[in-house]
């Protein structure tokens, strides 16, 4: 029997949550809906991206480096 994790703990990451559901009562009125907008963050794209790039993948890429994964 060999043990072979479901998902790699160094790298694991969120990319974006999903608020389907919430943007579609938000949309209806729903009066349960805690918000008046609907929740996008493709407006923050660009900085999402650059601190993934500055932040996320450098630190990864030094551990990796450090750790020989």
């Amino acid at each position: 029997m060999i043990h072979t994790p479901k998902a790699p703990a160094l790298g694991l990451l969120l990319e974006q949550p999903i608020f389907e559901t919430h943007n579609i009562n938000v949309t209806k009125g729903d009066r349960f809906a805690s918000a008046t907008d609907p929740i996008n963050f493709e407006q923050f794209r660009e900085t999402i991206d650059k601190f993934k790039i500055e932040q996320i993948y450098e630190a990864l890429r030094d551990e990796e480096e450090k750790t020989d994964t």
